[in-house]
């Protein structure tokens, strides 16, 4: 019995490593990040998928896509922000959605998929933050997100 118990605790180990992760980078405003953290957990949980979120203001956060960090969705409210990168040719311009209000002072965040390798996980990132679940956290942190 022990070594069946064995034989079939390897195969389901075996499995687990054979299951590619794989990974998003998001870089989002900092007063998502309360929000955003629950969001990112559910959607890793749920899509075997490593999240990783740099959180910073919107104007550092486009320094740092300009000098070359890797990122595959960026969340912010500021439109001038989002056209600076949409002129850059670095936006899948398909894929930029509102995904929150900010009740406090009616901003809006926008979600958009940075042009690159990883562009379909982050198309499905940016579902995902539409959903039922996504929107639930949103609500329960106080956005709005209709």
């Amino acid at each position: 019995m022990r070594k069946i118990l064995l034989v079939i605790f390897l195969l389901l180990s075996s499995a687990a490593h054979a299951i590619p992760s794989r990974n998003l980078t998001i870089f989002a405003e900092t007063n998502l990040s309360q929000t955003l953290i629950k969001i990112s957990r559910l959607y890793s949980q749920k899509s075997n998928v490593v999240v990783s979120v740099n959180f910073n203001s919107s104007a550092d956060l486009i320094v740092e896509i300009n000098s070359g960090e890797p990122a595959d969705v960026f969340i912010s409210t500021n439109p001038n922000q989002i056209e600076s990168l949409k002129q850059r040719g670095l936006v899948d311009v398909h894929n930029i959605g509102y995904i929150a209000r900010n009740n406090k002072d009616n901003t809006y965040y926008q979600a958009l998929v940075i042009a690159g390798d990883n562009m379909d996980l982050a198309r499905e990132f940016l579902k995902f933050l539409k959903s039922d679940a996504a929107k639930a956290i949103f609500k329960e942190s106080g956005f709005l997100t209709d």
